[in-house]
């Protein structure tokens, strides 16, 4: 999991609740996957080979109703980096991942199967 502290009025720090992902977390970014106006999370797990999904259900901060673990296993790579765009031109955000040399894309369907990376 990956534990998630709030920098609140006065700099304070308040402590919110982790955010369970995939084993070896190496990098995250943060956008709205459902199109609900919320920012939601995807890690990029090197040591599982995975990605971890997680959707914000809340508009006043960020609240977590659960992380969905999406396997990277169409080559045996290990995923590296990731980015988010609609890269398939639908309204939606895609994901993109770096995976040693490849770039493998999943279509945002609300599953994120890992589609064909022809277009």
């Amino acid at each position: 999991s990956i534990g998630l502290i709030e920098i609140g009025p006065a700099r304070s720090l308040i402590a919110r609740p982790s955010i369970p992902v995939d084993a070896g977390p190496r990098e995250l970014i943060v956008a709205d996957l459902d199109q609900d106006g919320r920012d939601g999370i995807v890690t990029v797990n090197q040591a599982g080979n995975s990605l971890s999904v997680a959707l914000n259900i809340s508009t006043t901060t960020l609240a977590i109703d659960a992380s969905s673990v999406l396997p990277v296993d169409a080559t045996g790579e290990l995923p590296r980096s990731i980015t988010a765009g609609d890269f398939d031109d639908d309204a939606d955000t895609d994901l993109a991942v770096l995976a040693d040399g490849l770039v493998l894309l999943f279509r945002n369907d609300l599953t994120f199967e890992n589609n064909d990376p022809a277009m």
